[in-house]
């Protein structure tokens, strides 16, 4: 009796630990990939940047702006990277660029899938 409840205990164990393992990893392919570009500030002084006019978004529910990469420590210790988008930061729309204000130093340029604001991104080298 003893050697069965042994058996099916130690299955149950199993199971459980291959569930687990392939949810982090469905989790950590399922996770946004993003490229960024550096916010590219003309005076410390200034809370103004330039960045290419490639990262401006117009969205149904934003409005015109661009997607910012903020970064953010994980529950492990690590750092983790979030997606969130800024209406309200465009002065100038440019040909060739944009100038934006009080953005953080990395702006999305371009995304493999469509992003939701607060959502976690892997960022692409």
């Amino acid at each position: 009796m003893k050697i069965k409840i042994l058996k099916l205990s130690l299955g149950i164990f199993f199971v459980f630990g291959f569930c687990t393992v392939t949810s982090i990893r469905a989790e950590e392919v399922l996770v946004p990939q993003v490229s960024v570009v550096q916010a590219n500030y003309q005076d410390n002084m200034l809370s103004a940047a330039n960045v290419p006019a490639s990262c401006l978004r117009t969205d149904e529910q934003w409005g015109k702006g661009v997607w910012v990469v903020q970064e953010k420590e994980s529950i492990w210790g690590g750092t983790e990277y979030q997606a969130m988008f800024l209406s309200a930061c465009i002065l100038e729309e440019h040909e060739d660029y944009i100038l934006v204000k009080d953005c953080p130093r990395f702006v999305i340029q371009d995304s493999m899938k469509p992003l939701q604001s607060g959502e976690k991104v892997r960022l692409i080298e």
